[in-house]
């Protein structure tokens, strides 16, 4: 039985409720299908919006961008130097000053992160505040990487006259060298 007789099968009532169902059908494809093509297409033109944004905020941080990197270049050149002995280091700015060295000591060294802190401890006495600040200015313009770390001054009896304690850093990045030497040791087999 084909289509069409089915249909005049039915009822007149069941006949309208059917063609009503068409229409409904009908208008929803004629209306949906360009809302929903519509609608694609504004969610691409959106779409394409933010993406021209997020290429637009990445051509004005270019300079940023560069600056970041010239910056990290400069501290990884800084810090790649091999560092000079800081006992001569802290004795040469101090003699420069006019201030006497009579002891410093080496401290142990620390890996911090990549680096290797070197520190040592060095005392001065009865030295001037003009001359100290000299000498640690000296220190910070050296262009190494060093840090005045600890600085303990005491007040002597004479005017002007202090002890002074003082602890310099300096900093080196670790070789690699270093760590894939600790990679390449054979490991114990586990008990």
């Amino acid at each position: 039985m084909s289509l069409a007789a089915r249909f005049e099968k039915l009822s007149l009532r069941e006949q309208r409720l059917l063609g009503l169902l068409g229409a409904f059908v009908g208008v929803a494809l004629l209306v949906g299908i360009p809302f929903a093509l519509a609608s694609s297409v504004l969610g691409g033109r959106e779409h394409n919006a933010d993406i021209r944004a997020q290429l637009s905020r990445i051509e004005r941080a270019a300079p940023l961008l560069a600056e970041r990197r010239a910056a990290r270049e400069a501290r990884d050149l800084l810090y790649s130097k091999t560092g000079t002995p800081l006992a001569s280091f802290i004795e040469n700015a101090a003699k420069a000053q006019g201030i006497d060295v009579p002891e410093s000591s080496d401290q142990p060294d620390v890996t911090i992160k990549g680096y290797v802190e070197r520190s040592t401890q060095a005392k001065f006495r009865k030295v001037g505040l003009k001359a100290l600040v000299n000498a640690l200015e000296q220190m910070e313009k050296s262009g190494s990487p060093v840090a005045v770390t600890g600085l303990h001054v005491t007040a002597r009896s004479q005017p002007d006259e202090y002890d002074v304690s003082l602890t310099v850093s300096q900093y080196e990045r670790k070789s690699k060298d270093a760590n894939k030497g600790d990679d390449a040791r054979p490991k114990a087999a586990p008990p």
